[in-house]
């Protein structure tokens, strides 16, 4: 069931045309600069959109320029974030997604990020996620728990998914025409 959640949305979000992609990620992101989490947030982890998920572009240019702190993950034996000063400082990694390179500082271990923004594949309106199947961001939202913000089409969002004993909660999703 999950395994053909899954396949069928992300079929849906790769039949997307790219302006429908754009103008819907430009809304999504410009809601998530309204947020006080993201005012209030001083380290911010973000992602490399891949397979038509919704863009964050807009929100790294915008953080860069409200002088945040902003970091991108890193696949090393889990997701591993760096902070990233600019486009100038992401290469094609792992399944060509764009990740800090690696002179980039990490996140130190004692240090927290104020706001992580995830991707995913299928949400449900209890903030349930499916993402790919490897597990890399449920990791991540184990430790920020509390300021956890998934970005989706409305589409990705349904009634009711069965979730596993591993799987974790987002705190909320954004889609293009509401706030879960």
């Amino acid at each position: 069931m999950k395994e053909e959640l899954r396949k069928s949305i992300l079929q849906k979000r790769l039949d997307l045309s790219p302006a429908f992609i754009h103008e819907q990620s430009q809304k999504i992101q410009k809601a998530v600069l309204n947020l006080p989490l993201w005012v209030q947030s001083q380290k911010i982890g973000l992602y490399s959109a891949v397979k038509n998920e919704v863009e964050t572009m807009l929100l790294f240019m915008t953080g860069l320029e409200q002088g945040k702190n902003i970091y991108f993950p890193r696949v090393e034996q889990g997701l591993h974030f760096y902070e990233v000063l600019g486009p100038e400082d992401m290469q094609k990694g792992a399944w060509a997604i764009l990740e800090p390179k690696q002179h980039c500082e990490p996140l130190g271990e004692e240090e927290k990020l104020d706001l992580v923004i995830v991707p995913g594949v299928v949400f449900d309106k209890s903030r349930n996620r499916i993402g790919y199947g490897k597990g890399f961001y449920d990791g991540v939202l184990k430790q920020f728990l509390e300021t956890s913000i998934a970005l989706a089409y409305d589409f990705q969002v349904v009634e009711e998914i069965k979730a596993d004993s591993w799987d974790v909660k987002v705190k909320k999703i954004i889609t293009d025409v509401r706030e879960l």
